[in-house]
């Protein structure tokens, strides 16, 4: 029997790496084959969160750290297909990304979106039609709660 933890397999860290290299500009001369070596050599000796929060990590040295330009490629890579709207778990594949790699999405929004809230919030909004955001909105909540108080009504 699989262990829950290789939910963050190296099959997915290959299809984020895939979904990276589609959706970051050529400037960023992103190189698959890298992000997945260095993922690669410390992922096995990690548990669940762990291994999320490596990919978030690895995730985040690519990005664009403008928000403005790296939440559109995090939008552009989520799945075709709203999670929420099946019946059966969907795994991330070539149309994009969604159960359980959502983990690894919501930590870099959480860890590094807070000097935007409003864009920040908006995002994790629509990747609630994925996977749940309730560890990510936190950060927020903390901060200001008033100003993160209007983005409640879609954990409903």
């Amino acid at each position: 029997m699989e262990a829950f933890k290789d939910k963050f397999s190296m099959a997915l860290v290959h299809t984020f790496a895939f979904h990276l290299s589609k959706q970051l500009p050529s400037e960023a001369h992103f190189n698959e084959e890298a992000f997945c070596r260095t993922i690669e050599a410390k992922l096995n000796r990690l548990e669940l969160k762990q291994r999320a929060q490596l990919i978030a990590d690895e995730m985040h040295k690519v990005l664009p750290v403008e928000l403005n330009l790296r939440y559109p490629i995090l939008r552009r890579m989520l799945h075709t297909r709203p999670h929420a709207n099946l019946k059966v778990s969907q795994q991330s594949d070539e149309d994009g990304l969604c159960g359980w790699a959502m983990m690894s999405l919501g930590m870099l929004v959480a860890q590094h979106g807070l000097e935007d809230f409003e864009l920040s919030l908006q995002l994790l909004k629509d990747m609630t039609s994925y996977f749940s955001s309730e560890f990510d909105i936190r950060p927020f909540i903390v901060a200001d709660q008033g100003r993160a108080s209007g983005y409640y009504c879609f954990l409903d």
